[in-house]
Order: structure tokens, then C-alpha cells, then sequence
């Protein structure tokens, strides 16, 4: 029984993320986060499919947001609990009197840093972007907030499932500092015959990955390299790319 069967009929998706995240909750409380911002952007996405709001040329969840908010969807007391901050130019001490600040007045709890790198002096220096993963981890560890970043991956031909800290763009070492980091990778359409995925992660029922007439469905395989707070699975994602839309859809494997 989960709180979030009520939206089962006519919201299963959001169901779904709501029942992961109760499932993780005292297992995995970095994975429960991400279900419940998962749930968020979802929300934001069906107003738009379900009102057929024109979506923003540069198709962003902040953007999307900023449509919402100047069309009446969200209430002055939502939109002012969602800051969104240029920290490009920051170096890594302003970085962290930024993020002070927005503790301390404005009471943030989640903070989500897209794309992790390091300020503009400091291009391509890996020691510095380390440097900066372990001012964010310090501030999540001090604060007891959630910090969550993206990382890039190389171009590199290693199968999805195979992924690991040497895939990373950035410096290997950021890994040393981050509590939990999932790499992901799209699964090429002509090797989903090459995988299917089960609904436990010893299992001995398993599915075929299916190929959708809609070019927009495209799998994604999510590989936990690395999470202090327990397992380290692999993972079969689908990314409804119309909508930007995440479901978690079991443990992945090979054939």
C-alpha cells in the first residue's frame, strides 16, 4: 500500500515515482530524492501536455517553470521557493557565500547544479572541479541538504551497461567526494535485442526492451558506480523525450 495509489488511474507515472520513492526511502535517501524532484518535473510536464501549453523554444525545466509562473499555474508562495542562479562566473569561494546565502534567508533544502565544472579561470583544471565537488558535498554533509549535479561523459564506444569512473569527462578524482554517482548512457536502437531488464535484481523473468513506433521513446541504461548508502544496481530507464519524461523500468542486463 502505498500514499500515492490515489493517482494510479489517472497519473500512473506519477504513482510509480511516488511508490520508488517510498520504497528507497530509508535505503537509499539520495535515490528517494531524486524520485520526488522526478515527480516535480513530471507534474510540470503533464500541465503542459494536458492544457497543450505551447512548450518554450529552448526546452528547459527552468524555462518551462517561467512559462507556468507567467501564465497564473503557479502561486506566489511556489514561485517564490524556486531560485534559479547564473554561478558560471563564481569562483569556488563566492560558489559557497552563494549557496550560504540562500540557506540562511531563504531557507533552501534541494540544490541542483547543472552542469558541474569549474569557473571560468579554471577550464580543464581537474583538481579544481574536485575542488568544488568537495565545497558541495561539504555544504550537503554540514547543511543536510540535498545537492545533486550532472556530469558529462566522453564519446566513447563502451557498451551502456559497462560504464565507469573512466567515462567521466571531468577529472576522476570528483568521485572520491560525491556521495552517490549513476552514470547513464542511451542504449542505440539497433542493440536493444542485445539486453533485456527484470523486475528484481535476481530474477529469473526477464523482458524484452520494445521499439516504439515513437521516435521520442529512447531507453537509457543507468549504471550506480558508486552509493554510500547501499546497493549498486543496474538500472533500465525510459526518457519520453516530448516530455522529458523519466520512468524507472527495472534492472537492466545482458543476454
Amino acid at each position: 500500500m502505498s500514499n500515492f495509489d490515489f493517482l494510479k488511474q489517472k497519473f500512473p507515472v506519477l504513482a510509480n515515482l511516488g511508490g520508488l520513492a517510498e520504497k528507497y526511502l530509508y535505503t537509499d535517501p539520495n535515490s528517494c530524492l531524486i524520485k520526488l524532484g522526478m515527480i516535480g518535473e513530471t507534474v510540470v510536464n503533464l500541465i503542459f501536455e494536458y492544457d497543450n501549453i505551447k512548450k518554450p523554444t529552448e526546452d528547459k525545466a527552468v524555462n518551462r517553470i517561467n512559462i507556468l509562473i507567467r501564465e497564473g499555474y503557479i502561486d506566489e508562495q511556489l514561485k517564490n521557493s524556486i531560485y534559479f542562479v547564473n554561478i558560471t562566473n563564481h569562483t569556488n569561494d563566492e560558489l559557497e557565500k552563494v549557496i550560504l546565502n540562500y540557506y540562511y534567508k531563504e531557507k533552501i533544502e534541494y540544490m541542483f547544479y547543472d552542469t558541474l565544472k569549474t569557473d571560468t579561470e579554471n577550464i580543464g583544471n581537474g583538481e579544481e572541479l574536485k575542488k568544488t565537488a568537495t565545497i558541495l558535498s561539504n555544504l550537503a554533509q554540514n547543511l543536510n541538504i540535498f545537492i545533486a549535479s550532472s556530469l558529462q561523459l566522453t564519446e566513447s564506444s563502451t557498451l551502456p551497461i559497462n560504464l565507469n569512473i573512466n567515462d567521466l569527462a571531468v577529472s576522476r578524482t570528483v568521485k572520491e567526494v560525491l556521495g552517490t554517482l549513476c552514470l547513464m548512457k542511451q542504449i542505440p536502437r539497433d542493440m536493444y535485442d542485445e539486453f533485456h531488464y527484470s523486475n528484481q535484481e535476481v530474477d529469473t523473468t526477464f523482458f524484452d526492451l520494445q521499439k516504439s513506433k515513437d521516435p521520442d521513446e529512447r531507453y537509457y541504461a543507468c549504471i550506480v558506480d558508486k552509493n554510500r548508502a547501499g546497493a549498486k544496481p543496474k538500472l533500465l530507464f525510459s526518457l519520453n523525450l516530448a516530455y522529458n519524461r523519466w520512468d524507472e523500468i527495472g534492472y537492466l542486463s545482458l543476454k
